[in-house]
Parts: C-alpha cells; structure tokens; sequence
C-alpha cells in the first residue's frame, strides 16, 4: 500500500520540488523519490510496482507541463524490487524518455540480466537486460547523454559525483557499499535517499550475494557523517518510512556497531529459502499450538477464579496483551501461508513474514505471561533456533555430555507435576495478592500427566550421549503432549542402554501426529544428535536413536 504523494519544496535547494512515493514495508516494491529542478527531472529508484511507476511518470508529465527537461533515473542499487520498473522496456519511464545513472557495477548487473545478484531468482522474476547511459564510479567521461554531466565532488570527507543538468545541480551520489558492492546514497538538497542501508543487517537480508559486512561498518560511519556535517533534514531509506536526521544518526550508529561485530552469514539462495521456510512454518506451528494451550489454560483458570469471587482478576487472563498479540501474530502468518499456497506470494516473502512474526512473538515474550513458563522457554528457543538457521545453516544447539537417564527423567518428571508446587501454595497463604498471583499461576499450569499414567523405565545403566539437553527436552516435552492430546491416556518412556529412547502410547490412542510434524519432529531431534522414528501402528510408538 502506498502513501499519497504531493509535491513539496526540496528542504536546502528552493528552486526544486520533490514527491515522496512511499510504501508500507514489503520486499516486493521500493520506496520512490521524484524531484523537479532547474535542470533536470530526477527520479530515484522507481521500484517494481506498475502502479507506482505510472504513478511517477504522471508526476514527471506535471513538471515537464513547465518546460522540457531531462528525465534522469539514479538507482541505488541494482535488487530487482528498486530497478524493474526502469528497466522494463515498456515501462511508462521509459516513454518519457527517461535516462538512466547507476553505479558502474550496478550498470554491469543490467547489461548482463543477472539473476542472482539483482536477487530476481529469489522473487521468481526475469530482469530484462538493460544499457545504463550513465555509468558512475568508472573513472569514464564525464560527458553523459544530452546535458547530464557528471563531476567529481567530496562532502564530509566522502569522495562522490555531482550530475548536473543545463548547469544546474541534480543530485550527489556517494557510494555506500555493504548492502550490495554497487549501493550508493543520493543527496538531493538536504534530502539523502539511502536504498536499503539500514536494513542490510535486517534477517533474511544479511545473506543476500554481495553482502559485506566490513564495507557495511564503514560506510554506516561515513553515511553518519554525512548527515551530522552538511544539514541533511531528512533521511528517506528504500522501504518504509522516513526517518529525521536525528533518528536516522542513532540508525547508523546502531548499524555500524552490528555490522562490526556482525555473525558469520551464509548466501541466501533459492534452496536455503525454500528449507528456511520450511522450518519458519514448523517453529510457528508450534507457537500456535503452544499459544492454544496457554489459551485454553487462561480460560479455565478464569472460570476458576470467578467462581471464588475473583472477577477482576478472571476478566485480566482474557485481555493479556502479549497473548492477544501473539495470537493475532499468528492469525496473520497463517493468513501469508494460505496465500503462499494459493500462488499469491512467493517464497522469500513467507521468510520474511516469518521473521517479523518471530520478532514480534519474542517481543510479546519478553512482557511475562502467567503460568508455566516452561511452553513459552521452548517457544522462545524454536525462536532462537531459527533465527541462527537463517543466518548460519544452523539451528543454535549447543551439545553438551549427558547421561540420557538423568535427561529423559527430568523431562517425565516435569511432565508429572505442576509448575508451581503446593508448598509455593502454601507459602502464600497469608498474603491476599500474593495467594492470587500462585493460584492463577497454579490452575494456569496443570500437570500434564499423572504419576500412574506417565511411566519411566530408565536404563539399568548410565547412558552417556552428547546432545542439546534443553533441546531434547523441548521436543520430548511436545512428543508427550501430542499424546496426551490425542487421547494416550498412559504413556511409557523407556531409556536403553543401546542409546535409545522409546515413547509408546497405549493401544487404543490415536496417531498423534501426521507427516508433516513427523518430519518436523526429525529435523528438530537431528540437531539433538538423534535420529527420530515413528510408526503409527498400535500401540502408537516413536524412538530416538543416538548410536548413529
């Protein structure tokens, strides 16, 4: 969706106004800036969308109504969602007669159609090859076609080209590798466009081709200096809003450090999108079923409440802001993926809603809901997990030696009790509010199982394995609740001293679960160090295997 444009005075340069063409975030369509001056009509990256680019070219028909001009296009870098619409033959800029300027690398990537490096293969697009009649940064003429000059310039120690036109200024352009090797930032007056700078550290960004995170570091500094010496008023990045100098100072601050100190990054391709996703929809998943749960349990414990005269404190389980965030975080992804599945969105746009819902749950995480913390830990683990994959390969597990008795009984036992014990009920009894707040906390977080129904048969023997202890905790953990849930209301948990782990269900249970969370279950227990199994035969059965 894109904000309505209007014409406005160029802050620093009297003579010239701007439209700004602003979108709500997606990865599918930049931000664009259009500017009339003296000499020139300038456009800044006029993005992917159609609508947008007859959008700006009705705005460029306006100034051109007040005398004949060029019509000059800066890109900031050559990713297909800022560059499409300038280089599509038929594009409504290229009736206008429109010329291009871009760096000289960025120049190369369209001559050539790169798939990979303008990132068309992760939107599923073809990018036209395009000549770029004004080539910067290559030390060529500084004659360009018709009027347009270029001159070299140096502000605030940053070596750039003035384009001039008639005479009269244009723009300035700097380059600002990092992003990609070809980014630049362009000052119009007191205005400096950036591209995608601030989001180059973003996840699912990072491992782009042409990422460095050195050149990222410096030219965060540089940028920085940039708007702090020369009077920039307004910074305007390549999607979403834009931000006053001195947010946009913090901003860059913020990246310099990151991008310094920044993780090891594998490039994105088709083929890690693709396993990324696939992994993003199993951790939300399983934040939906977990959120159900705590759902289920803040019902009953109001009920509960209200019938011992608690009506204030039943009415707050059902109006918690970070679970009606989560939930509604959820809803929203669930939404994406239909969509996904439809053919309506591609796959790299799942990935990043799947990122900014993972941020917002961790967000809501962070404000503390009552009850067992212990669904929310595993949430928030899944969340770190993948979050590590995305940039690494990796989920973060960390294995360490154990003895597979002492950790497979410490998950069952937990499964046997409550979180909160009766000796914590007791302690509070003499204080109202803090009985209250053990009570809601205690109907909030049942045991899962009884001592009878829930049986451990440890191994006559230690069992030493090396694995992700929390790890193997959280997927035994969900293993036992999706038995309980389809009705296995005895379990049996066995340790062997083969270095195995058997959990059986009783004969007449349900299945469990279905393929997709077999195969889930797999990938998660993999990282564990084990190979996972199961068989929905009666009785229902599944094993873990960290001989191999």
């Amino acid at each position: 969706m894109m904000a309505p444009a209007a014409w406005r005075p160029v802050p620093g340069l009297p003579s010239t106004r701007y439209a700004a063409f602003l979108r709500r975030p997606d990865i599918c369509c930049s931000n664009a800036l259009l500017a009339a001056g003296p000499g020139a009509v300038l456009v800044v990256d006029p993005g992917a969308d159609a609508a947008q680019a007859a959008l700006l070219a009705r705005f460029a028909g306006e100034a051109l109504d007040d005398g004949p001009r060029p019509v000059v296009v800066v890109l900031t870098h050559c990713h297909i969602d800022h560059v499409l619409q300038a280089v599509t033959p038929s594009g409504r800029l290229g009736r206008i007669g429109a010329v291009l300027a871009a760096h000289e690398r960025c120049a190369a990537v369209l001559a050539d159609g790169d798939p990979v490096l303008s990132a068309a293969q992760l939107f599923g697009e073809r990018l036209p090859r395009c000549t770029v009649p004004v080539r910067l940064f290559s030390g060529g003429s500084p004659e360009g076609p018709g009027e347009i000059r270029c001159e070299p310039c140096r502000t605030a120690g940053l070596r750039g080209e003035r384009l001039t036109a008639g005479g009269s200024p244009v723009a300035e352009v700097y380059p600002a590798p990092g992003h990609t090797p070809d980014s630049v930032v362009v000052r119009v007056g007191d205005l400096l466009l950036v591209g995608d700078l601030f989001y180059a550290m973003d996840p699912g960004v990072t491992g782009l081709p042409g990422f460095d995170p050195g050149a990222l570091s410096q030219t965060a500094a540089s940028v920085r200096r940039l708007v702090e010496e020369v009077g920039v008023v307004e910074v305007i990045p390549g999607h979403g809003r834009p931000l006053p100098a001195r947010e946009a100072v913090a901003a860059l601050e913020r990246l310099e450090r990151a991008a310094r100190i920044g993780p090891r990054v594998r490039p994105l391709t088709p083929e890690r999108i693709t396993a990324t996703r696939i992994l993003a929809q199993e951790l939300l998943d399983e934040a939906d079923r977990v959120f159900a749960q705590v759902g289920g349990q803040l019902l009953v414990a109001a009920h509960h409440l209200e019938a011992l005269g608690e009506a204030d404190a039943a009415s707050g389980l059902g109006e918690l802001p970070a679970v009606v965030e989560v939930e509604a975080c959820l809803a929203s992804f669930n939404r994406f993926v239909r969509e996904f599945e439809a053919g309506e969105r591609i796959g790299y746009q799942v990935l990043l809603k799947a990122v900014q819902s993972t941020q917002r749950i961790e967000s809501a995480l962070s404000r503390g809901c009552p009850g067992d913390p212990a669904p929310l830990v595993r949430v928030r683990r899944l969340t770190d997990d993948f979050m590590a994959t995305l940039a690494t390969g990796a989920p973060a597990v960390r294995p360490v030696p154990v003895d597979l008795n002492e950790a497979v009984g410490a998950v069952v036992s937990a499964a046997r009790r409550s979180a909160v014990p009766d000796e914590a009920v007791l302690a509070a009894v003499d204080d109202e509010r803090a009985f209250l707040d053990v009570l809601v906390r205690r109907l909030t977080a049942p045991p899962l199982f009884s001592d009878d129904n829930l049986r451990f048969m440890p191994s006559p023997v230690p069992v030493p394995v090396v694995t992700d202890p929390d790890r193997l905790g959280d997927g035994l953990r969900a293993v036992l609740e999706d038995l309980a849930g389809a009705g296995h209301g005895t379990v049996t948990v066995e340790v062997g001293p083969e270095k195995t782990v058997t959990v059986r269900g009783v004969p007449d249970g349900l299945p469990p679960f279905g393929l997709r969370r077999r195969e889930a279950y797999r990938r998660r227990f993999e990282a564990c160090k084990a190979a996972f199994c199961a068989r929905d035969v009666e009785p229902f059965a599944c094993r873990l295997d960290f001989s191999r």
